[in-house]
Formats: structure tokens, sequence, C-alpha cells
């Protein structure tokens, strides 16, 4: 791992270092620890000077950089980190825009400011600045079938990296909303091309908006919120990513992690599918992040769905 990168990483985990201590720290000179400060000032990040040696990292919460992200995968993290920019349209068109040029995936690509952010179904997700957006590239190896319980898994990897980092609790409505005190605070959408021929995915994006800013939701999203909370983004972004390249690897969804945290199981809810009502009790979810719906006179099994909702009684 480059010095600055372990420089970034301790100066956000600690705020501010001895120049001294930490050439010791990481086996380096103290000009070594000099120049990856330079380095990471010319990036643009604010690092400024303490008296006898030493730097502070200002306004640590707003770091979202390429070193940050690297920094807290770690060395073994097995994959690329893309900073699409201060601004892009949508980080899951902006990967397929990157895979097309030949990155090659596993990668996870970050963004400040999405100006056309999407959801599911086409709606559109407010995506200002000071949020995480991002999204995970991953190869092109799932059958269809395996999307859903890919989606849940993220969700699941969000509501991880919330507890971890933020000290929240969120919950998450089936399948890929991520709520706290009944406002939304973060969304998923995962897109995918397809084989004609083998009818599994090509090249899977997993995009992932996290609202860790500050401010009022607009008029037209009443059940959005944001976290307004001290957030690392780059320790977000880097938990998260870690978490979604892992769902093979973790042989599919953790079903009772997620249904400890679901907002959704236990209420009669009201959703469509398969262009058709259906209407029941949430029992559950299966191993491929399908939800397990009692509608009375018998059990649906729904791998997709939209405007769930709770019943009245």
């Amino acid at each position: 791992m480059k010095v600055r990168e372990e420089v970034l990483r301790l100066l956000m985990e600690e705020g501010t270092l001895s120049g001294g201590k930490t050439a010791e720290t990481l086996g380096v000179s103290r000009t070594a620890v000099w120049k990856a400060v330079e380095e990471l000032r010319r990036e643009g990040i604010a690092i400024g000077s303490v008296h006898g040696g030493g730097y502070r990292l200002e306004d640590r919460d707003r770091v979202l950089s390429v070193d940050a992200v690297r920094a807290f995968l770690g060395p073994n993290r097995g994959m690329d980190v893309i900073f699409a920019g201060s601004r892009v349209d949508t980080t899951n068109t902006e990967a397929l825009r990157r895979l097309g040029d030949g990155a090659a995936p596993p990668f996870v690509l970050i963004a400040g400011e999405q100006t056309r952010g999407r959801g599911r179904r086409g709606r559109s997700f407010y995506s200002p600045r000071g949020g995480l957006y991002m999204t995970v590239a991953l190869p092109g190896t799932f059958p269809v079938t395996a999307l859903t319980g890919l989606t849940a898994h993220a969700a699941l990897c969000v509501c991880f990296a919330l507890e971890e980092i933020a000290g929240m609790s969120p919950g998450i409505k089936w399948i890929n909303d991520i709520f706290r005190d009944g406002k939304k605070i973060a969304g998923i959408l995962t897109e995918a091309e397809m084989d004609a021929e083998s009818g599994d995915a090509g090249h899977v994006r997993v995009g992932i908006g996290v609202n860790t800013g500050f401010g009022e939701a607009p008029e037209e999203c009443p059940s959005m919120a944001f976290l307004g909370i001290p957030a690392l983004r780059s320790a977000l972004a880097a938990h998260i990513a870690a978490g979604v390249a892992a769902y093979e690897a973790e042989q599919g969804l953790d079903m009772a992690a997620y249904e400890s945290r679901s907002v959704t199981l236990g209420r009669r809810v009201r959703l469509f599918s398969g262009g058709r009502e259906h209407e029941g009790l949430a029992l559950g979810v299966d191993k491929n992040g399908a939800l397990i719906l009692d509608e009375g006179a018998g059990t649906a099994v729904l791998s997709s769905g939209d405007m769930v909702r709770e019943v009245s009684e």
C-alpha cells in the first residue's frame, strides 16, 4: 500500500498525526510522510499543520477520494477504485461507460453528486452533493435468479456499514430501501447486461446511494431523510463495496441477518408483482431474497415487487 494511502487512513481515523510517530509506525522516513501529505494536498484534501511537526485533517467527514477508499479497503482489496468526479449523471451509467471502455470488474466507482439519480422502474433518486453515491461492478457470473438475492445482500451491507461506522440501527424495507425512523436514507438499484444464449447476467452493476449529508427532502420525496451525521463517506464506501463483492464467496444471502433488520416482515402488505396485486402477511425471505407472503388462500414467493406498503386492518 502506498504511503499516502496509509497516511490518509491514519488521518481519517485519528484526525491529527505526529510526523515522527507516523514515520515510525509506517516504517518510513519523516520526509516520506511529508511528501505523502503534500501529494494529498495537491489532490485537494485539506490538511493543516500542527505545532511541533504534526498534521491535521480539516473537515475529515467530507473526504471522499480514491486514496481514502483504497486505504479503508486494505492491502487485499481485490478490486480497483475509480473516482468518477464530483458530479455524474448516475454512477451506474458511468460504470457502464467505464466497462465499455475496458475497465475490468470488480471495481467500485464513487461520485460526490448525481444529476440524474434514479431508482427502480425509472423513478428519480434525489442525489445532492454531500451524499455517498457509488456503484460496485461485478463480473458476469450471476444467473438471473441470483440478482434479487444480490440486491438484498447489498441492502444488508449498507446496514452493516452504518451500524459499524456510524453507530446507527437502520432497517430494510423489502427489498432494497434502507430506512431509519420511518424515513428512507438509502436506496439500491441493481442492473445487468443479459447474455442472450445462457440467460445469465453479464456485467452486474449494484448502484447504492446513501443520504449521508445535511438538508431537507424535496416536496416530491416526503419519506426521504438525511442522516446529518459525521459519517466517513470513504469508510462507508469501502465497507459496503467489500461486502457486496463478497456475495458469491459467502454463498448467498444471510437470511437471518436480513430478516432481523426487516421493517416489512410481520406486517400485512400490498404490492404489485408479475402484473397482479398481492396482499398478505409478510412471513420471511428465502435464500434468493424473495419475499414469502401468506395470502390466506396460499403462500406466494415473490422475487420482485412494487409499491410495498402496510395495509390497515
